[in-house]
């Protein structure tokens, strides 16, 4: 767990190195490397810094494809998306991904069709699966956000 701000994408590379070398001492294998959220990496330093957010987005993006390659790791990069339901500041960042998932909640304030379960507050949601390289794309899957708990889980009943 690093919580450091504005890393660029070669910092990123570097510590994922570190974490992997150390877990190896250990007997464990770094398997799965989480970047929350893509657009805060700082890809416009290593860009020379005259570049649009866009083209810092769309280069740390094509960098954690290389990461992923290279360390043999699953990245996965939260993201946020605009209005349009596309990544915000970038349009490549998709192109680049194996499996793009979305999650889609109903806010029951807005949304007079939203499904809230009144003993817990769970929320209705979707996982939909919008690009999946090596398999399907068709196989949403329902499930029930939890917000105290920060939680999403198959179940209404937890």
């Amino acid at each position: 767990m690093d919580d450091q701000k504005s890393l660029t994408p070669a910092e990123i590379r570097g510590r994922a190195i570190r974490y992997r070398d150390e877990l190896a001492k250990k007997g464990i294998a770094l398997r799965l490397v989480i970047v929350d959220y893509i657009q805060l990496v700082d890809g416009c330093k290593e860009l020379g810094g005259k570049t649009t957010r866009e083209e810092g987005t769309d280069y740390t993006a094509k960098k954690l494809v290389e990461l992923a390659k290279e360390l043999n790791v699953t990245v996965l990069a939260l993201a946020q998306l605009n209005d349009e339901g596309r990544i915000r500041n970038s349009r490549a960042v998709e192109h680049a991904a194996d499996t793009w998932l979305d999650i889609e909640r109903q806010d029951p304030e807005k949304d007079k069709y939203a499904s809230v379960n009144p003993r817990n507050g769970a929320q209705s949601a979707t996982i939909v699966v919008r690009k999946q390289r090596n398999g399907p794309d068709d196989q949403d899957a329902p499930c029930w956000w939890y917000g105290g708990f920060l939680l999403f889980a198959d179940s209404e009943d937890l």
